[in-house]
């Protein structure tokens, strides 16, 4: 009896200190950790809650009745709009305060002229003068975030054909005007230019869509979940010394209207940048 008695109390002394030190492996034998999770089809699911915001401690709770222990891992649902404190879908960590995103919060995405703009000097319709370019006009943005936010307008402007000079002259002159980038209804103006020549010493005598590209950088603050309305038109100049003026006179066979997104199309890109 003693010696059964010995043995019960070996065993259960061995299995008491073995659940204490083990190492516990799911997919595997040989786990390298105090957890090994192995599975090359499998993922892990964390717990699924809906957070109010970053400094939500009501929502997850501790079963100890405890303050929530640093280190817990939860998948967020939720997305907010408040302006601080905002939260978005993705894996937060408790950190003592607050919640912390294990991700990047990223946004970027490109608009893309979608064909050429001939630009004339005298527009009747729009009374304003400004020609829309096709694929950015009435354009809508949404922020996924709340937060800084850079606009990145890139353009390009060629002139058209000048007028003829005489025998063995050149003519060469800039062709300009201003696009108008218009966001959340605030138009922003820039001037663009570029040079056109005539050299009738060649036989290849019409230099014109010499385009020019240039850019303009804006850093606006957006509300997650709003939609941002924007358009980009061009206004060009009157301009002397180009055929018809910088327009068309189709009876005349003349033509000297600009080019815009002729090779290189013209674009607006959003960029989240941080809270």
């Amino acid at each position: 009896m003693k010696l059964k008695t010995t043995f019960y109390l070996f065993l259960i002394s061995f299995c008491t200190t073995t659940l204490l030190t083990a190492q516990v492996g799911i997919g595997t034998d040989t786990p390298e950790g105090m957890l090994d999770v192995n599975s090359n089809n499998k993922g892990i699911v964390y717990p699924v809650a809906a957070l109010t915001s970053t400094i939500d401690e009501t929502t997850i709770t501790n079963p100890t009745g405890a303050t929530l222990a640093i280190g817990t891992l939860v998948y967020n649902t939720n997305s907010t709009d408040n302006g601080s404190d905002d939260v978005a879908p993705g894996i937060y960590s408790w950190n003592g305060s607050k919640w912390i995103p294990q991700f990047s919060k990223r946004q970027s995405q490109l608009f893309e002229q979608t064909s050429t703009l001939r630009t004339s000097s005298t527009v009747v319709v729009p009374a304003d003068g400004y020609q829309t370019i096709p694929g950015l006009n009435n354009q809508t943005f949404s922020a996924n975030y709340t937060g800084l936010y850079r606009i990145k307008v890139n353009v390009n402007y060629g002139g058209g054909t000048m007028d003829s000079p005489s025998a063995g002259e050149i003519n060469t002159a800039f062709q300009e005007g201003d696009f108008r980038f218009t966001f959340d209804g605030t138009d922003n103006n820039f001037l663009s230019k570029s040079i056109s020549a005539y050299n009738t010493n060649y036989s290849t005598n019409d230099y014109s869509n010499n385009w020019v590209e240039s850019y303009e950088i804006f850093y606006v603050s957006l509300v997650a979940g709003q939609d941002y309305d924007f358009s980009i038109a061009f206004n060009q100049n009157p301009s002397e010394g180009f055929e018809a003026n910088g327009d068309r006179n189709i009876l005349a066979g003349l033509d000297g209207r600009g080019y815009i997104g002729a090779d290189v199309p013209c674009t607006v890109e959003f960029t989240y940048i941080s809270e």
